[in-house]
């Protein structure tokens, strides 16, 4: 497994707790990537002019 904070039998209260003790800022791309993601590679239409860069790259799959 790569990463050590999830698998192993976890419970999601371990899973929260460990990531919660990280003190993780709030990602910066977040509110847009995951509208990207469930879009299935489309970009937000509210996407701010300096990540409209990666839009065309949102939408290729390098799994085939």
């Amino acid at each position: 497994m790569r990463n050590p904070n999830i698998g192993n039998q976890k419970s999601l209260e371990e899973f929260v707790k460990i990531m919660q003790g990280m003190k993780l800022a709030y990602p910066k791309f977040i509110d847009y990537a995951v509208p990207g993601n469930k879009a299935c590679g489309t970009c937000p239409p509210d996407i701010p002019e300096n990540l409209q860069q990666y839009c065309e790259s949102m939408g290729i799959s390098h799994q085939g």
